[in-house]
C-alpha cells in the first residue's frame, strides 16, 4: 500500500472520530455521573459497615508518555491493517492541546509563506529551461513551419502558396491552362485507333449499341474527357500530368463511338451533353437525336468517374496521411527529446549542487564522486523510460491531429507559419492536459487537478504570445546590422527567455491566487495528517499502558 493510501485511510479514521466525538462526550458525561453515584453508594456502604474494606479512588489526567517509535509502530500498523476493527475511539482534548494545534497551524502557514520566494526561483529556473529546451531551442528543423501548413490545398494554391515547392514546378503545373495535346495528342489517338482495328471483335458504339465500321467514321471516345479531368483542381494539385494522361487514355475511360457523336460531345461532360439541345435538331436533346442508350451511358460515366475520384482522392489522402505521419514522428521525437534534456538538466543540477555542498563540508575524492554521480544520473534517467514513451506518444498524437486540423483550416483560410506553430503547440499542450485530467497522480487532490489544468491553459496562451512575439524580435534583430546574419537563430532563443520569464511569473501568480483553494485544501490535508499521527501515537500509548 502506498504512503498516500495510508494517509487517506488515516484521514477517513479521523473523520469518523470527529463524527463520534459528540456521542463519546455524552457517554463520558453519563459515565462520570454513574461513577459519582457509585462513589456515593460505596461510601454509604462503608459507613454502614457493610464492607470490610475501604475504596480509594483517584483520578489523574493521562499524559502521553514518550515511548520509542518501535514500541507503538506495531500497534499503529495493526490498527491500519485492521480497518474492519470496530473499536471505539475516545480522546479528550485539553485547552493546552487545542492551543498546540493552533500553534502548529500558524507555523505551517508561516513555513508556506517562507517557501514562496524559493518556489519563485524554481519557477524561473524551470521556465527558462523549459522554454529553451522545449518549444524554442530544441531543434529549429523540427519547428520549421510554412505558410499554409505542410499540405497543399486548393484554397492556398489559388493564392500561389504550395509548401515544399521550392522550384515552383508544382504551382506551374497547377496553374497551367488546358491543352488537349498534353492528354490525347491527335497522332497518338490515330495510332491507337489503327492498332485497335486489328482486333477482329465487332465494333459497337458504347453509347448507342449500334455497330461501327473499321474506318474514319469510328472514333475512340474518352468517357471522362481530358478537359473535365483538367478542370478538377484537386487532380491538378495532387496528380501529376503523366498520371492524369495515363488515366484519360486507360481502358476504363475509353469506348467506341461514331465520329458525329464524338465531335458533338467534344470535351464536354457526358451527362451535361446528353441533356443539352442538339445543334442539328434543337427540338431534341443530344441523347434523343443520337439515340443514346442513356442508362448504359450513365453507367459507363459513373464507373469512369468513380475510378477518377478514387485516383484523385486516393492521392490526396495518401499525401495527407504521409505528411501527418511525418509531423507526428517529428513532434513525438521533439517532445520526447525535450523531456529527456529537461530531466537530464534537472538531475545534473541536483547532483552538482549536492557535490558542492558536500565539498564545502568535507574532503572528497572528486574522480570517484563524479563517477558515482554520473551513475546515479544514468539510473535516474533510465527509471523514467515509461514517461519518455508517454511524452513521445503525446507529441505524436498532437502532431497528427494538429497537421490534420491545419489542413482542414486551409481549405478556407490560409494559415501563416506563426499560426501553424501556435496550433501545433496548442494541440500538444491540449493533449497533455487531457491525459493529465484522465489520469492524474493518485495523491493529487481534485482542486490541485483543476489548478494544474488552469496552469496548462495559461501555458498555451503564454507560449502562443511568445510565438507571435518571435516575429517582432526577429525583425528587430535583422535591423541591427551586426546581428542580422544571426537573427533567425537568436530570435527563438531571445523569445524563449522572455517567454520563460513571463510563464514563470504567471505560474507563480496563479499559485498565489489559488483560485480553486488547492493550497488551503492541501494545508488542511497536511494538518489532518499531523493530527492523525498524534492520535495514532496516543492510542498506541494508551493501548500499551492498558496492556501493562
Amino acid at each position: 500500500m502506498s504512503e498516500e493510501s495510508k494517509f487517506q485511510e488515516e484521514l477517513d479514521v479521523l473523520a469518523r472520530q470527529q463524527a463520534e466525538l459528540d456521542t463519546l462526550k455524552r457517554q463520558t458525561e453519563r459515565l462520570s455521573s454513574r461513577v459519582d453515584q457509585s462513589h456515593a453508594e460505596l461510601r454509604s456502604y462503608h459507613e454502614q459497615g457493610q464492607l470490610g474494606w475501604e475504596v480509594v479512588t483517584e483520578t489523574k489526567p493521562l499524559k502521553a508518555a514518550s515511548s520509542p517509535a518501535a514500541s507503538w509502530e506495531q500497534l499503529v500498523n495493526a490498527a491500519r491493517a485492521g480497518q474492519a476493527r470496530k473499536a471505539q475511539y475516545s480522546d479528550f482534548l485539553t485547552d493546552q492541546e487545542i492551543q498546540s494545534c493552533v500553534t502548529m497551524i500558524r507555523d505551517m502557514r508561516q513555513e508556506l509563506k517562507e517557501q514562496d520566494a524559493t518556489r519563485l526561483v524554481e519557477e524561473l529556473k524551470d521556465g527558462f529551461l523549459g522554454s529553451l529546451i522545449g518549444p524554442f531551442g530544441l531543434s529549429l528543423d523540427m519547428l520549421r513551419a510554412f505558410d499554409g501548413g505542410a499540405i497543399p490545398t486548393v484554397h492556398n494554391a489559388n493564392k500561389g502558396i504550395i509548401p515544399h515547392d521550392k522550384d515552383g514546378e508544382r504551382l506551374k503545373d497547377y496553374q497551367s491552362k488546358y491543352d488537349r495535346d498534353n492528354y490525347a495528342p491527335q497522332h497518338e489517338m490515330n495510332k491507337s485507333r489503327k492498332a485497335r482495328f486489328q482486333d477482329e471483335a465487332p465494333l459497337v458504339d458504347g453509347y448507342t449499341n449500334k455497330p461501327l465500321e473499321r474506318d474514319g467514321s469510328s472514333h475512340i471516345e474518352h468517357i471522362v474527357s481530358a478537359s473535365e479531368l483538367h478542370g478538377d483542381d484537386w487532380a491538378r494539385l495532387f496528380v501529376s500530368t503523366e498520371k492524369r494522361k495515363e488515366f484519360v487514355n486507360s481502358e476504363e475511360n475509353l469506348t467506341w463511338t461514331g465520329s458525329s457523336l464524338n465531335q458533338s460531345k467534344s470535351d464536354r461532360d457526358l451527362l451535361e451533353w446528353m441533356q443539352s439541345p442538339s445543334k442539328k435538331d434543337p427540338t431534341k436533346t443530344n441523347a434523343e437525336y443520337y439515340e443514346v442508350d442513356q442508362e448504359k451511358a450513365r453507367a459507363l460515366y459513373a464507373e469512369a468517374s468513380r475510378k477518377r475520384k478514387n485516383m484523385v482522392y486516393g492521392k490526396v489522402a495518401g499525401e495527407v496521411l504521409v505528411q501527418c505521419g511525418k509531423t507526428s514522428v517529428k513532434m513525438g521525437l521533439r517532445k520526447m527529446l525535450g523531456y529527456i534534456l529537461y530531466e537530464l538538466a534537472q538531475e545534473v543540477f541536483k547532483e552538482v549542487r549536492d557535490l558542492l555542498r558536500k565539498k564545502r563540508q568535507q574532503a572528497v575524492q572528486l574522480k570517484q564522486e563524479l563517477a558515482d554521480r554520473l551513475k546515479r544520473i544514468a539510473q535516474a534517467m533510465l527509471s523514467k523510460w515509461k514517461e519518455v514513451l508517454k511524452q513521445f506518444a503525446d507529441g505524436a498524437i498532437a502532431g497528427f491531429i494538429s497537421e490534420l486540423l491545419i489542413f482542414l483550416i486551409n481549405q478556407f483560410v490560409t494559415t501563416m507559419k506563426r499560426l501553424v506553430r501556435i496550433i501545433k503547440e496548442g494541440i500538444m499542450s491540449l493533449v497533455g492536459m487531457i491525459r493529465f485530467v484522465l489520469n492524474p497522480p493518485k495523491d493529487m487532490l481534485r482542486e490541485e487537478v483543476y489548478q494544474q489544468c488552469l496552469k496548462m491553459g495559461a501555458t498555451i496562451l503564454v507560449t502562443s504570445g511568445g510565438i507571435l512575439l518571435e516575429e517582432a524580435v526577429e525583425k528587430f534583430l535583422t535591423a541591427q546590422v551586426w546581428l542580422a546574419p544571426f537573427a533567425g537563430l537568436l530570435a527563438p532563443i531571445v523569445t524563449g527567455l522572455l517567454t520563460g520569464l513571463v510563464l514563470s511569473l504567471v505560474m507563480f501568480g496563479l499559485d498565489k491566487l489559488d483560485l480553486f483553494g488547492a493550497k488551503e485544501k492541501k494545508l488542511d490535508q497536511q494538518l489532518s495528517q499531523r493530527i492523525m499521527d498524534d492520535l495514532w501515537a496516543l492510542e498506541a500509548e494508551l493501548g500499551a499502558m492498558a496492556a501493562g
